[in-house]
Order: C-alpha cells, then structure tokens, then sequence
C-alpha cells in the first residue's frame, strides 16, 4: 500500500473507489479489444442498375422505326404525291394535256361544266342531259375517267347545293384510285368543301354554279360544308338542302 499523502488524497475523491471488480468482465474485454483490432474492410462501390434505361432508349428507336415504315406504303412511294387539298387554276400546260387526254369524256359528258388543278393533276367535269362524265389527268398516272347518268335538279335554293355523284365509290385502278364528289350550287354559295370518313377536308372547286372535290384514296365523302355570305352549314354529303 502506498502511504504517499498526494496518492491517498487522490484515492479518497475517486468516485469508483468502492467498486470491486468483476473477475468476469475480464474476458469480456479482451474481446472488445481483439475485435476493435481487428482491420476494416474497405466498402465496395454500389452498381449503378442501368438496364432498365438501355431498355427504354431502345423501347423508343423501336418505336421510331415502326412510325417511320408506317409513313410509306408497301411500294415504297406515295400515290399522288404533289396532290392539295385546296385547288388552283389550271395551267396552260395542263389544260392542253386534259383536252387531248380527256377528249372521249367530253364526247360523252358534253359541256365543260368544272376543270381545276392540284399539284400536277387535273380534274375535268363535263355534263350535259342527264349524263355526267370526269376525266383525271397527271404527269404521273394515267388518264381515268368515270361517267354516270340520271337526273340531274337544279339546287332547291340560292343557299342550297345539289349533289349529283356524292362520292361514296373509288374509281381508277391500284395507287390511282380517288374518290370525287360532282354537284350544282346555288346562286349565293361561295364555298364548298368537303370531309371524308378518313377526316381529311377538301376544298371544293366552285364554278359557274356547279362544284368538284377530289382526293387520293377510297376513303368516301361524309359530309359537305356550304358557304354563303351569311351562313356556314355543314350537311352530310347525300343531304342537299341546307336546314
């Protein structure tokens, strides 16, 4: 035992100086130190979990693919390319083609009641005592013509339009196949256009008090939209008076 004064002072004001050690916890912290010995291994990095990105990336360039082979047809080339929905005037040029091209039709539908371009084709309607004859014309098809008879009334009234071929039936061959409406107009209608069951609208060529639309395609007309200088109305296309 040490008599130091300064150790004894020190041993009274030590608050463990009552306690009796437990000869069981010895073991127990060898332990803890052999354990906290013991080196750390080092962490290993997480992978990044990419697939999924990669699968929606090539999802989309699938996807990409698909809608750009769904623009083409299974020839590869589209029929009527240079086709408008909203006419013009024929060019000199196409006016000579259609009057050498279209010389049977007029012998058969008579008067030249409609003739209008879109892009590079031209569309010729003649009609004359019940018989009515089109004759199609482009740099890139041939010539058809479709003709059909029956009567052929006047519109109800200046607002009205009467439609004689209400285009319900395709008419040319292959990729040349179109679909055209024909009829009369009333004095005060402006405009005419027409929508199909596809929902493509078309403007109509309005002229000298008869009407013509037409568009690549089977796809027949639905309805027809008639203009004056006071009303708009739209009708469906067998309807020909405009309540």
């Amino acid at each position: 035992m040490n008599d130091s004064p300064v150790l004894q002072a020190l041993a009274a004001s030590d608050p463990a100086r009552d306690v009796v050690a437990d000869p069981d916890a010895l073991p127990a912290r060898a332990l803890l130190a052999r354990t906290v010995a013991q080196p750390v291994p080092e962490p290993r990095p997480v992978p990044r979990r990419r697939p999924a990105a990669v699968a929606a990336a090539g999802a989309a360039a699938v996807a990409l693919v698909f809608v750009g082979v769904a623009v083409l047809g299974p020839s590869g080339t589209v029929a009527y390319a240079t086709w408008e929905a909203t006419p013009s005037a024929a060019t000199a040029s196409a006016l000579a083609t259609a009057e050498t091209q279209c010389a049977p039709a007029a012998a058969e539908g008579g008067t030249e009641r409609v003739l209008e371009q879109r892009g590079s084709y031209v569309l010729a309607v003649y009609a004359d005592d019940g018989r009515i004859a089109q004759c199609l014309t482009g740099s890139d098809v041939p010539t058809a013509g479709t003709s059909t008879t029956g009567a052929l009334p006047a519109p109800a009234g200046p607002d009205d339009v009467e439609v004689y071929d209400a285009g319900a039936q395709a008419w040319g061959a292959g990729d040349g196949e179109v679909v055209s409406v024909v009829g009369a107009v009333g004095d005060a209608v402006t405009e005419v256009s027409v929508e199909n069951e596809a929902g493509l609208v078309v403007e109509a060529t309005v002229q000298d008090g008869w009407f013509t639309a037409w568009w690549p395609g089977t796809s027949p007309a639905d309805s027809i939209t008639v203009v004056t200088d006071s009303t708009v109305v739209t009708v469906p296309a067998e309807q020909t008076t405009m309540e």
